[in-house]
């Protein structure tokens, strides 16, 4: 299920992708797989500027911790894998 950010570049992406007319039925998963990065990579960017990279998020056992700037990160690689 896509959040409200992740509809907003649905609809962007796939009216550019209509338009160019290379939208099918068979690209529905991937687009949404995408808009779902996208939509993670700008809720971190977002919250980042808000509290700043070193927020911990949350901690783990072994003293391993997930923080703002590594879930950009993480969201970002995932779009870069879209673009191959």
């Amino acid at each position: 299920m896509l959040d409200a950010t992740g509809k907003a570049e649905w609809r962007r992406v796939a009216r550019l992708m209509t338009d160019a007319g290379v939208l099918t039925q068979a690209d529905r998963g991937v687009l949404t797989l995408y808009c779902s990065a996208w939509s993670q990579w700008v809720k971190a960017k977002k919250e980042l500027r808000k509290k700043g990279k070193g927020e911990v998020l949350a901690a783990a056992k072994g003293g391993t911790t997930r923080t703002l700037a590594g879930d950009r990160e993480r969201a970002g690689r995932r779009l870069r894998s879209w673009a191959r």
